[in-house]
This record gives C-alpha cells, structure tokens and sequence, in this order.
C-alpha cells in the first residue's frame, strides 16, 4: 500500500537529483526515499 503510493507520487516527474518526496499515505505527510521507496519521515 505505501509502496504503491510512493510509486504513484515518484511518477508524476521529478528531477533526477530529487531523492526525497513528500506525498500522503493514510491522511498523513510522509517523505518517501526515491531510491529505495521507503519512508523516511512521518510527519504529523
């Protein structure tokens, strides 16, 4: 679930030096490792 909304979130066009994205699972504000698609920070 979390990979899939990364994944939604990453493909709509970064730049190539961007490795972290915020985007939002489950009414929260995560930030997303573009690398490895894993999430770094919950912010609430």
């Amino acid at each position: 679930m979390a990979v899939a909304a990364a994944n939604r979130s990453a493909s709509q066009g970064s730049p190539d030096n961007v490795k972290y994205e915020y985007t939002v699972i489950d009414n929260r504000i995560v930030v997303v490792d573009l690398e490895s698609y894993t999430i770094v920070k919950v912010l609430d």
